[in-house]
């Protein structure tokens, strides 16, 4: 699958603070990335479990991703991608 987001393109998204049930499977999320603290990830939700989110790029040969990094916790999400402007 190519990527849904290229880097010219300007991301609007929704911010989340507390009503973590909008996060879906599917739902493209913005979050600080879990290793490196200056860093955000954008990546599609693959699964939600218990422990956190399951996190994958929509380039899977290519992507840096929860295959790697493991689960992301709720708390590292930012929000969900609203619009993209090309």
């Amino acid at each position: 699958m190519i990527p849904a987001i290229y880097p010219e393109e300007i991301v609007i998204f929704k911010p989340i603070r507390s009503n973590y049930s909008l996060l879906n499977r599917g739902s493209v999320v913005v979050a600080k990335h879990p290793i490196e603290p200056k860093k955000v990830i954008i990546k599609r939700i693959h699964k939600v479990t218990s422990n956190g989110l399951d996190l994958r790029g929509d380039n899977l040969r290519l992507s840096t991703d929860s295959r790697q990094f493991g689960l992301i916790s709720l708390n590292r999400i930012l929000g969900i991608v609203q619009y993209i402007v090309k």
